[in-house]
């Protein structure tokens, strides 16, 4: 019994929601065209939602606003905002020879206006051309606090964006 007590206090904790590590969400920007002046990436005539997904095991997806999306770049409440650790993404777009091109950036400060955003970007792989067009920005993740059940019903944005 004694060595069983040990066993059972294990296998109940990792059961506990208190080990359960929050979902972490990556998003997906597009634009029809973009320019980059070196330091500036800047998408134009962005969509109006931002699709979010999860990875295993929550499998969680979605949409949200614009000016949702802004928020988890300056959010008080996350300890995991894109603020405090900025963000890698994929780049892909449409170059002006009509060439698929591709890069791997470090995004931070997110300027947004009714129909753009602008990102201060560094190029870790791959470059950039001065005028792009069909671009679309893979976002890395980035953990939002007490999300799981919210999420679930996709009501993310309501909540645990904010």
């Amino acid at each position: 019994m004694k060595k069983l007590l040990p066993i059972l206090l294990v296998l109940t904790l990792a059961n506990c929601s208190l080990l359960k590590k929050e979902p972490s969400f990556l998003f997906v920007q597009s634009g029809k065209t973009a320019t980059f002046d070196g330091k500036v990436l800047k998408i134009n005539d962005i969509q109006k939602r931002i699709t979010y997904f999860s990875d295993r095991p929550d499998r969680i997806s979605g949409t949200m606003s614009n000016a949702d999306f802004a928020k988890t770049w300056s959010s008080k409440k996350q300890k995991d905002s894109f603020k405090k650790d900025p963000p890698n993404s994929a780049v892909s777009y449409i170059d002006e020879k009509g060439n698929l091109g591709a890069a791997i950036v470090e995004n931070s400060d997110l300027r947004m206006s009714k129909n753009s955003a602008s990102y201060d970007v560094k190029i870790l792989h791959g470059k950039l051309s001065k005028n792009m067009k069909d671009v679309t920005l893979f976002i890395d993740n980035v953990c939002i606090p007490d999300c799981r059940s919210i999420a679930t019903l996709g009501y993310c944005t309501q909540r645990c964006f904010r």
